[in-house]
């Protein structure tokens, strides 16, 4: 009796163990994809101005400036696909979609629209007249 407690015991404590050991590894995908997160977003704010010609729509500009980041736009799809509790299915749907036409333009079209608009309110206030 005393040896099946200490097999249930020790069973238990395996369990445990492998459990905390899963959730530690999940915690350290998500921060790994938070900081790819962050590298991709200051690519696109640091180029923006680079790319950006004031004249074509910022869609344009948006899958372009994606584009130019795509190092890290890869890094960052990585790192999600890795974090989230998908199955294989799930995944592979995510990463196809990830890189279609329409996600490369959602993942920059942010920037693009308020480096515009910071702009376009850094004219506006050096071209107003004071009253």
């Amino acid at each position: 009796m005393r040896l099946l407690s200490i097999l249930i015991l020790s069973v238990v404590a395996l369990s445990s163990c492998a459990t905390l050991h899963k959730k530690d590894k999940i915690e350290e995908a998500k921060e790994k994809s938070r900081i790819a997160m962050d590298n991709f977003n200051n690519c696109t704010v640091k180029s923006v101005d680079q790319l950006d010609d004031g004249y074509s729509d910022a869609s344009t500009i948006a899958l372009a400036l994606t584009n130019y980041c795509m190092i890290e736009y890869d890094a960052n799809a990585e790192a999600h696909s890795l974090s989230s509790n998908q199955n294989n299915k799930e995944k592979n749907m995510y990463t196809n979609n990830v890189y279609t036409k329409e996600a490369k333009i959602e993942a920059s079209i942010n920037t693009v629209l308020k480096y515009r608009h910071d702009k376009l309110s850094t004219i506006t206030k050096k071209t107003s007249v004071p009253q």
